[in-house]
């Protein structure tokens, strides 16, 4: 069992998002914020890497294909627990989360879903159903928010996320 805030899963996150040079996290309400200086990484670039690796392929081969924003890379990680109520798991309430990062050229971004009991009808729901959409939603606004165009392929296409090279 592994227990995280989410203040200390966004941390990890923008870490990872940034080489893995430590972040202070922030609400970003314009372009013009503090950017870390002087700071050494905490993890070696291949460690980074490795995990890029792992991040993407949730994308492009796992359960947060529902992340994908296509003309720009997106890596993330999706988690689905039970509550503990009196000591005992309940199978029927759950918490879903989803951390993702944009990376586009310098542009780089972390968000970090969260909902708590998901009301939605169906089977068994899983992060991936749930906050890994939502974590799509409020990136895809955000991108337009901030102006960040798409890749497009030489052939007019739109860039998708593509499983790194091994």
């Amino acid at each position: 069992e592994i227990r995280a805030t989410l203040l200390q899963l966004l941390y990890a996150f923008g870490m990872i998002a940034n080489d893995g040079i430590p972040v202070k996290p922030r609400i970003i309400r314009s372009e013009e914020y503090a950017q870390n200086t002087n700071q050494l990484p905490l993890y070696s670039r291949e460690v980074i890497e490795q995990i890029h690796t792992m991040l993407t392929n949730t994308i492009t081969h796992g359960t947060a294909y529902k992340a994908q924003i296509a003309g720009y890379h997106i890596m993330g990680k999706t988690g689905t627990a039970n509550l503990l109520e009196n000591g005992a798991y309940q199978p029927d309430r759950n918490l879903f989360t989803f951390a993702g990062i944009i990376l586009h050229g310098n542009y780089k971004r972390v968000i970090v879903t969260f909902i708590k009991e998901a009301r939605v009808p169906g089977p068994q729901l899983y992060a991936s159903s749930v906050t890994a959409p939502l974590f799509k939603s409020i990136a895809e606004r955000m991108l337009i928010h901030e102006k960040i165009t798409p890749v497009l392929l030489s052939d007019g296409g739109l860039y998708i996320t593509q499983k790194s090279a091994d």
